[in-house]
């Protein structure tokens, strides 16, 4: 039997003796771990039978990867799977907005994971924003925002260094007349 894991691949003998190991999650769901992560661990099967080399299941009520398998190997599965439970990246967002108009303004603040949406409303002017942001790998974030106002929907993109402010263009404004939104994005440590 063959285990594959990124670049390492274990050879697991059949004579081995079976164990049981409970791996907790600390940073992630452990079902967001096996739908997005696990299909990245690629185990072999035995060449006579269709059976894995190890026994995988959750546990929900301790957040924890549950591993059935040859003894002599659990620790190294356990460390790979500690590999991907990693804390995601934080962004701190900042969003002010008035309306020429009406005389109104708001600002919220959020600290969200990056690549989540941050959904922002205001309900006295019939305004609501999505603002998701993406770190990038030269440090800039990358904003996708999207503007409901009055019935009145736009979308646009930013990109704004860690800690600075950018307005959403006037020329995506123009659609949302009376309305100013500016941004402030900064990564958390």
């Amino acid at each position: 039997m063959i285990l594959c894991f990124l670049p390492i691949c274990l050879s697991l003998g059949q004579t081995a003796s079976t164990a049981h190991l409970e791996v907790p999650h600390e940073n992630r769901r452990v079902a967001y771990f096996m739908r997005a992560t696990w299909p990245q661990i690629m185990y072999g099967h035995d060449a006579d039978s269709k059976a894995p080399a190890f026994k995988f299941s959750v546990n929900e009520a301790t957040n924890s990867v549950v591993l059935d398998g040859p003894k002599a190997y659990l620790d190294t599965v356990a460390d790979m799977i500690h590999f991907f439970d990693v804390k995601p990246q934080q962004v701190t967002l900042e969003i002010r907005c008035s309306s020429s108009e009406d005389g109104l303004k708001y600002s919220s603040q959020a600290t969200i994971e990056n690549q989540t949406t941050w959904d922002c409303k205001w309900d006295a002017m019939q305004e609501s924003t999505s603002i998701k942001p993406r770190i990038n790998n030269d440090g800039t974030i990358t904003l996708l925002v999207d503007v409901e106002f009055r019935g009145t929907k736009t979308g646009t993109v930013l990109r704004l260094s860690s800690g600075k402010e950018g307005a959403i263009p006037s020329t995506l404004m123009r659609n949302l007349a009376g309305l100013d939104i500016v941004l402030k994005a900064r990564i958390s440590p």
